[in-house]
């Protein structure tokens, strides 16, 4: 997958206007590094459609099993990385699939990523004209989100869906600073709701998937994903779960955004409980 990551590459930077040049260009890191994690989101997402899950299994039907009568899991995970060979003839076929989708998969997923970036520049300004210091904890928690979730690195662990609404996240966080100017004590009120909810999702990971909790907030969205999932919204089992975490914040600070389906820590916590 590596030569055709690399001409994918080349064809996106051929084909960005300058707004999006511009855009790239403007968060103190290069253009290649924010394409690259489109293009890890991209991929992550075509093999998922194929059936190859972030873990390398496949979903029932899309290869069967491997000669050996085991899941495909190695030889999933070896053709995901561009090896071939494995065994099993199936796989190779479903990435070689894959890799001819990946064009169209970075192109619809670019305009995501740009307006996410617009609004990170403009939840970046916010915090730094907000200096009071009554809000320095509320603004302290705006900053460790948006590390998590706004950094290249970060963004390359996001599963597609999560990509895909990554823009209204980032505008739920600009909303929530505007909010909290005003209203301090209200924002501590609900940033106390989801740092519990969150806590409960945290300890479930902890115990249920170790090695998904020793990630990072978006490479958790991105690791949990199945094979099959849906491109949009919050699919099923830890992925709705994780999706769900980062629409509580809508929910709370940026109602008027809207969420995607119906979100409370209530539910998050009925969810949970049937992992």
């Amino acid at each position: 997958m590596v030569a055709e990551a690399g001409a994918v590459l080349g064809y996106i930077k051929e084909h960005l206007t300058t707004q999006e040049k511009l855009i790239l260009a403007g968060h103190q890191t290069t253009a290649d590094a924010l394409l690259d994690a489109l293009l890890r989101v991209a991929a992550r997402g075509e093999l998922a459609g194929r059936g190859i899950g972030a873990d390398g299994r496949c979903a029932a039907g899309a290869d069967g099993t491997g000669p050996d009568g085991g899941d495909g899991r190695g030889a999933a995970t070896a053709a995901g990385q561009g090896a071939s060979g494995a065994g099993v003839p199936e796989l190779d076929a479903l990435v070689r699939a894959a890799q001819g989708g990946l064009a169209q998969r970075v192109d619809q997923l670019l305009p995501a990523l740009v307006s996410a970036l617009t609004a990170f520049t403009a939840l970046d300004k916010k915090v730094t004209a907000s200096s009071s210091l009554v809000i320095l904890s509320n603004l302290a928690d705006v900053k460790d989100w948006r590390e998590q979730m706004g950094e290249p690195a970060a963004i390359a662990g996001l599963s597609e869906a999560a990509l895909l609404r990554l823009p209204r996240w980032v505008e739920a966080a600009v909303a929530r600073v505007d909010a909290m100017v005003d209203q301090p004590p209200r924002d501590r009120q609900l940033m106390d709701r989801v740092r519990t909810a969150e806590a409960g999702i945290e300890k479930k990971l902890q115990s249920a998937r170790p090695e998904v909790a020793g990630l990072g907030r978006a490479a958790r969205l991105g690791a949990v994903v199945e094979a099959g999932a849906p491109p949009r919204g919050p699919g099923e089992g830890w992925h709705a779960v994780l999706f769900q975490q980062e629409e509580l914040r809508i929910s709370l600070y940026a109602p008027a955004l809207g969420t995607v389906g119906k979100v409370s820590e209530q539910r998050i916590a009925k969810a949970l409980a049937a992992l």
